[in-house]
This record gives C-alpha cells, sequence and structure tokens, in this order.
C-alpha cells in the first residue's frame, strides 16, 4: 500500500512567535462555498493545491493555490468557504 505524505507548514515572526499552520488538504475538504468558487471562476485544471490554516488567534481559513493566465496566485477563504482575498506569488 502506497503512503501518502502530508505537506504541512508553520510559519513564525522574526522574534520566533507562531503565527500560522497550514496543513494541505483534498479539494472535497475545501467547504462547499469554496469549491463552487473555484468551479466558477477557475478550471481545474488551475488547481495546485489546497490547505487549511489555523492562525495563532485559533482561527480557521483556507487557501487554494490555483494558476490562472500563466499567474500563480493563493486564494483565501474563510472557515465557512467565503472568498476574502486573492494575492498573486509569482
Amino acid at each position: 500500500m502506497k503512503q501518502q505524505k502530508t505537506v504541512a507548514f508553520a510559519r513564525y515572526d522574526k522574534d520566533g512567535l507562531f503565527k500560522a499552520y497550514k496543513v494541505q488538504i483534498l479539494l472535497n475538504k475545501l467547504p462547499q462555498k469554496a469549491q463552487t468558487y473555484l468551479k466558477k471562476n477557475y478550471s481545474a485544471k488551475s488547481y495546485r493545491q489546497f490547505f487549511s490554516v489555523v492562525n495563532d488567534l485559533n482561527v480557521n481559513t483556507y487557501e487554494a493555490n490555483v494558476i490562472k493566465d500563466a499567474k500563480f496566485y493563493s486564494l483565501n477563504f474563510d472557515k465557512n468557504g467565503e472568498f476574502f482575498k486573492r494575492v498573486q506569488i509569482r
């Protein structure tokens, strides 16, 4: 049986204080509203990675990394799947 690797990241500020932890998830683990937003605005071929994120205030959000028009974006969704921010990574 092939084991899957879990991708996860922890982020700390310059003083070493915890800021956020994100772990990779499957598309179907995103809230339904986020899945609907992605399907409406991006092709399935543009999807790259999905993450569940918990910040230092214990607030849960979600992140989807996509490619559109040869640009790489991070899309952010609140805990209910409402889109709130797009950041161009490269």
